[in-house]
């Protein structure tokens, strides 16, 4: 069953959503805790607060296995790269985690060959304990977007193009509904088309909907962070 819960600003959000990911961590396992990262404009308030949460010592990234969900086609040291974005943000906390990144500097082809390879180490389809996910206003996640081939891939990693035609790395489908909790942070009115249909359930074949609900609606493990502004829409 899909939660939500609604915060009166992106901060409040932001918290919450470091506190259920070092709740998290902190659970009894063998392995690491293996948490995928995304890009976009709101993972970098929650990577600030574990940043600052593990200089308290209230989190260990000594425990995290750092995974992406998708990544653009550039050296980590590009201002758009996803895994680059996590290092300004993380600071120390990336330093001390063990990091797996997708080299898209690679190209698109060889990158997601290489990162499903080695995904495949990690669990596969299984491989994520939980994922920290955007919305994407035209309803992609990670980078899925409508009309793509990687909607249709069956690999765990797979090349893809975003709609104005900027080559991508993503993971598939069955990484997405292999993951066992999804944290979704959706922030600002803009949301509200996307995040709705999850939310209400029934209706549309899946196939019909948008890459985002079909990644996270009708399964459990899905709790969606909303900000005042996008409850506002979704709730009305």
């Amino acid at each position: 069953m899909t939660e939500h819960q609604v915060f009166a600003n992106r901060e409040a959000a932001a918290d919450e959503a470091a506190r259920i990911i070092a709740a998290a961590s902190r659970q009894p396992r063998a392995r690491p805790f293996q948490l995928a990262l995304s890009g976009g404009s709101s993972p970098p308030l929650v990577f600030d607060r574990l940043r600052e949460m593990a200089s308290l010592g209230s989190v260990d990234p000594a425990q995290f296995r750092l995974f992406w969900i998708d990544e653009r086609c550039v050296p980590i040291t590009h201002e758009r790269s996803n895994a680059g974005l996590a290092r300004r943000h993380l600071g120390d906390f990336w330093r001390r985690a063990d990091v797996h990144l997708i080299k898209g500097a690679m190209g698109a082809e060889k990158a997601a060959t290489a990162y499903d390879a080695e995904l495949s180490q990690f669990g596969g389809v299984s491989a994520f304990d939980m994922a920290l996910i955007g919305v994407g206003p035209d309803g992609h996640v990670a980078s899925l977007f409508p009309g793509d081939d990687a909607l249709n891939a069956t690999s765990l990693a797979a090349p893809a193009r975003a709609l104005d035609g900027e080559a991508r790395v993503t993971v598939t489908f069955e990484v997405l509904k292999g993951c066992k909790r999804h944290v979704v942070l959706a922030w600002g009115a803009e949301k509200a088309p996307i995040v709705k249909p999850v939310i209400a359930g029934g209706g549309m074949p899946s196939d019909a909907l948008p890459p985002f609900a079909r990644a996270c609606g009708h399964r459990a493990g899905v709790e969606i962070l909303m900000d005042q502004g996008c409850a506002n829409a979704v709730l009305a």
